[in-house]
């Protein structure tokens, strides 16, 4: 494992910052010099590096692109999507830096790599458990080979001399030996909190199939067929019978926990986390102990930080909204899929009578109804600026914010509880959401066309979706445990060719800790859709190694296995069959 080093910026007076701060400036040479390589070799030199390498970008959330950028390109940003309220989603927070051939924005990490030579350059503003400090955004300047040091720090109150932020970096001439480093900077022991559901997590949801369209009914029929047919997940499990289903119940070493995780649907809307009487009419309480006694883990999704103005919590409590200095609530996204182009509001997580409803939330998903996974989803809302009730910073606020949403590591009967980040701001959540997505959605289609012509690079995608698998490879069980999302297996509603399935199944399982399913178990019935899933299952087994991933053009990777005797390639290239080959 090479050294690692850092650098310390600190406040050169007193202020309140009122827009993200410029802590200071990182010379690539120095970093190069300090870390000990004075090649004479030209491309291992500042200049010559940040011009030829390929930069990768931590991203600011999940749905933010974080593949690397090549040489020429400009990188994927939120700026241009066509729709206003999009804009600020995955893009750092307050930033007014843009992204150019010239300018590679790069939150919480980045690195430089020229062929298997990296330059590593990464945040530790929550490494340290005495002090919080703001996010990073890195902002690398290619032909200066100056990378500016950025915090989302916009109304935090700093005194002369304050350590603003702490700078780590290291060099490394592998893969492997980068994620080495990484892993001996972040883990804090934080993946103990979902050791229960084994070395690799093995899941149901129903999003990708029913998306909001669930009943009690569908939930049901969908448990009772998991839990008795033979599907990808107990051929992953190992169960491989019909009648040891995905979720009978193992016991001893070889014990193996499957989630079944209700999706977003069962709310009276969003913003008010009560059932849907009409759709749910028998309670989520009976729901979840049915999941039980059928073998699984009960899992259940909530977006808790967002909210309609229409909601009942928002019309009873309009004080808990997040506004901005004009008394308006703050826009904090839209979703067509939930009401159109109506857009949508956050809480305001500096009052405690606000958190205090975050935590009753929590109390009754887990203690009441009788969850043990949860799926909180689009957590950036916690990190959207606005004018606090009580001033401060929004990842002051963030921070209090998570530990209250996540304290319960166990039911009160002493069962253990796992939480999945989506949408989380990536370089706040690790220590809380060691269980993390860490790419944009998924989709049972290739490219999402509408999406992409509106310019959004947060969209789900089952390409885009790839390239941050494969992107946030290195932080794999280093900073996260990683949630590629789901595979596919049917044919009904689906356009992905048996290739791109096999392609995202085995890269799901290579680069990543868990794998999600989402078809409909019971309509899973076709001799193709069914030696599929076998053979899905017998080469994620084949190839259950740990490999290293080099995108050496644009998208077309190649990767090797740790012992160098698996090699391989994926192609994403658009026009070309996409599929992974080993061998």
């Amino acid at each position: 494992m090479s050294d690692i080093f850092t650098r310390n910026f600190f406040a050169k007076q007193d202020y309140t910052a009122t827009q993200n701060t410029i802590a200071g400036t990182l010379d690539i040479q120095n970093l190069l010099e300090l870390a000990g390589i004075n090649d004479t070799d030209a491309p291992l030199q500042g200049k010559a590096l940040a011009k030829k390498a390929c930069i990768g970008s931590g991203g600011w959330q999940s749905w933010s692109p974080c593949f690397e950028t090549h040489p020429g390109q400009k990188q994927l940003s939120g700026g241009n999507c066509i729709l206003r309220p999009m804009k600020v989603l995955i893009d750092f927070p307050e930033t007014k830096n843009r992204s150019s051939k010239n300018l590679i924005l790069c939150p919480f990490t980045c690195y430089l790599r020229l062929d298997d030579f990296y330059l590593v350059i990464v945040s530790l503003a929550t490494v340290k458990q005495t002090e919080l400090l703001p996010p990073v955004q890195f902002v690398l300047n290619r032909s200066r080979a100056q990378i500016e040091i950025e915090l989302a720090d916009t109304g935090k109150v700093w005194k002369d001399g304050d350590l603003q932020s702490e700078i780590a970096f290291f060099t490394a001439d592998s893969y492997f030996e980068a994620k080495e480093s990484l892993k001996s900077i972040f883990d804090c022991g934080q993946f103990a909190q979902i050791d229960f559901l084994g070395k690799k997590a093995l899941g149901w949801e129903s999003w990708y199939n029913h998306y909001t369209q669930i009943d009690e009914k569908i939930i049901m029929d969908d448990l009772n067929a998991l839990a008795e047919k033979e599907t990808v997940l107990s051929l992953l499990k190992g169960a491989g019978t019909t009648q040891a289903g995905a979720g009978m119940t193992q016991t001893g070493a070889g014990a193996v926990p499957v989630v079944f995780q209700i999706d977003d649907g069962w709310e009276s809307s969003v913003g008010d986390w009560s059932i849907h009487q009409k759709k749910f009419p028998g309670g989520l309480k009976s729901l979840a102990g049915q999941i039980e006694e059928k073998g699984f883990v009960p899992g259940l999704w909530i977006a808790p930080f967002l909210l309609y103005e229409t909601s009942l919590v928002a019309v009873n409590h309009p004080e808990w909204l997040l506004r901005n200095k004009n008394g308006k609530p703050v826009c904090s996204g839209v979703n067509p899929g939930w009401n159109g182009l109506k857009p949508l509001c956050c809480l305001d997580l500096s009052q405690d009578e606000v958190l205090a409803y975050l935590d009753s939330i929590m109390e009754r998903a887990i203690n009441v109804w009788g969850f043990r996974y949860l799926k909180l989803d689009f957590m950036y809302a916690g990190m959207i600026y606005g004018s606090f009730k009580n001033g401060g910073a929004a990842f002051e606020w963030y921070e209090k914010a998570i530990k209250l949403l996540t304290k319960r590591k166990s039911t009160k009967d002493g069962k253990p509880v796992a939480y999945l980040g989506c949408g989380i701001p990536m370089e706040q959540s690790y220590k809380d959401f060691p269980l993390s997505r860490i790419g944009c959605d998924t989709y049972e289609h290739w490219e999402n066309k509408f999406l992409k012509m509106i310019k959004w690079n947060g969209r789900n995608e089952a390409y885009l979706n790839l390239k941050d698998t494969l992107g946030r490879s290195l932080w794999d069980k280093t900073i996260y445990a990683n949630d590629p999302d789901v595979i596919f297996i049917r044919n009904k509603n689906c356009s992905l060719t048996r290739n791109e399935k096999m392609l995202i199944a085995l890269t799901d399982s290579i680069f990543a800790s868990q794998i999600m399913y989402s078809d409909d178990p019971s309509d899973i019935s076709s001799v193709e859709e069914i030696e599929l899933a076998k053979e899905i299952s017998a080469e994620c087994k084949k190839y259950d190694q740990e490999f290293s991933v080099k995108e050496t053009a644009p998208d077309f990777y190649e990767i090797k296995s740790k012992d160098g005797k698996i090699s391989g390639t994926i192609n994403l290239k658009k026009g070309a069959i996409h599929k992974i080959e080993l061998n």
